[in-house]
């Protein structure tokens, strides 16, 4: 009984953790460049003792694996605005945070600050190739394929472009961004081109999602219902088992 209560209560944290992770995907699907929280599953086996071939077979379950960032690319929206740039192919703009740190991002909704510097719309410095600030005086703006920015015809920055060589390390900062180490990043590859006055959307997709949050819901009634009847159990157990009867 205690094996089958342990394991309906694994299974109703880890269902409640999807739950939690679904919910938050569903909340930024209009947040562009925001990339999906996904949760993995494994199977788990107890471990058994081979010399004893009386001994029961362990249990096999599934148990939750780790939490990881889905990075394949969301949709692309035209909006014409001359200062969103859009990453076609593996790679991501660099930002900084404002401890000093670099991270990076696939959020292309750019705008200007009070001193013309390129910021993401929550205020971020978007980073040069050079690793300083990009500055853009007024004028008619123009973003080649390999992110170079020029006004009315000369060049007054160009984007620094990074690939994550292992997307395992990922963490998420807030909003759309995401953080990991530098030395787990390179500059993007040639496939990786931009396209202006274009927006990448969130990687979410609504009907998967909210298929998978009814799935889930069932699944966590389901192990909410088998705990409350290993407790029954156990009371009725701790109740009349051992009971002396005159």
């Amino acid at each position: 009984m205690q094996r089958g209560f342990f394991i309906a209560g694994v299974a109703t944290a880890a269902a409640e953790r999807k739950l939690s992770s679904l919910n938050h995907n569903l909340a930024n699907i209009n947040t562009a460049g925001y990339r999906a929280d996904r949760v993995s599953f494994s199977t788990y086996l107890a471990q058994q003792t081979v010399a004893d071939p009386h001994k029961d077979l362990p249990a096999a379950f599934v148990q939750q694996g780790g939490q990881y960032i889905d990075t394949h690319a969301g949709n692309y929206i035209r909006s014409g605005n001359p200062l969103d740039m859009a990453i076609y192919g593996d790679g991501y703009f660099q930002v900084r945070l404002p401890d000093g740190e670099d991270a990076y991002t696939r959020a292309g909704s750019f705008q200007l600050n009070g001193d013309n510097q390129l910021v993401t719309s929550s205020g971020l410095l978007v980073l040069s190739d050079a690793g300083g600030a990009i500055t853009i005086p007024p004028g008619s703006v123009t973003v080649s394929d390999e992110g170079v920015i020029a006004v009315d015809g000369n060049q007054v920055g160009k984007l620094s472009l990074k690939r994550v060589l292992d997307p395992q390390l990922l963490q998420k900062g807030a909003g759309s961004i995401l953080l990991t180490d530098a030395a787990n990043t390179a500059d993007a590859g040639a496939d990786v081109r931009i396209s202006q006055g274009e927006v990448e959307g969130s990687n979410v997709d609504p009907i998967m999602s909210m298929a998978e949050v009814i799935d889930t819901m069932r699944s966590y009634q389901i192990m909410m219902k088998m705990v409350a009847q290993y407790r029954n159990v156990e009371q009725q157990l701790s109740e009349k088992v051992g009971t002396v009867r005159g």
